[in-house]
């Protein structure tokens, strides 16, 4: 494996990229016909690319190179910076698009604090201000497109939600045909 980093000018701009690849050595097709007897068998290099790491920071790309190239770094190894952490909050954004919720909720900033209080009930379950911590760790400003915010805000969240709980419902209520009717048990010990 090794670093192959591309340049090219188009339209006056220069663009880059830098790209991890891996030599394969792959027989040639041969001519037709039969081959001489104990003719050896002629290969050729072919590179597939398995990662493009142009977004990395570069002392990244230049230890990832130092991999590739057989030195293994002595010392202190080079800071490494995790982003937020981004699957669980976009499963349950997933999820909760397909089952009408972000649209009866709507666009707003106090609908997106709503579905985050869902969201960290369903995948963390402490406190608003536990909440507001959670969230410094998760990519909430990616995936609900939310700004910095504060348990106060998540409580005026759940003011706005008191305001529109008749809507919302409505709008989460599934569509019954003329004569359907729900029953249900309230039966208890």
């Amino acid at each position: 494996m090794f670093i192959k980093r591309n340049r090219s000018v188009q339209g006056g701009k220069t663009y880059g990229s830098v790209l991890l690849v891996e030599g394969v050595r792959e027989p040639v097709i041969r001519s037709p016909g039969r081959p001489p007897k104990d003719a050896p068998i002629k290969t050729r290099v072919v590179h597939h690319t398995l990662a493009n790491l142009s977004r990395l920071p570069e002392p990244l790309i230049a230890l990832i190179e130092q991999y590739c190239q057989g030195k293994v770094p002595t010392g202190a190894a080079p800071p490494v910076h995790l982003g937020p952490c981004y699957g669980v909050l976009a499963g349950l954004h997933a999820l909760a698009g397909e089952l009408g919720l972000v649209a009866a909720l709507g666009p707003d900033r106090s609908a997106k604090l709503a579905l985050f209080m869902i969201y960290a009930r369903v995948a963390w379950q402490g406190s608003r201000l536990g909440a507001v911590r959670w969230a410094e760790d998760h990519a909430v400003a990616e995936v609900l497109g939310l700004e910095a915010f504060d348990e106060d805000d998540l409580y005026r969240a759940l003011d706005w939600l008191q305001a529109n709980q008749e809507r919302i419902e409505r709008a989460l209520a599934p569509k019954l045909e003329p004569g359907a009717a729900f029953l249900y048990d309230v039966y208890s010990e």
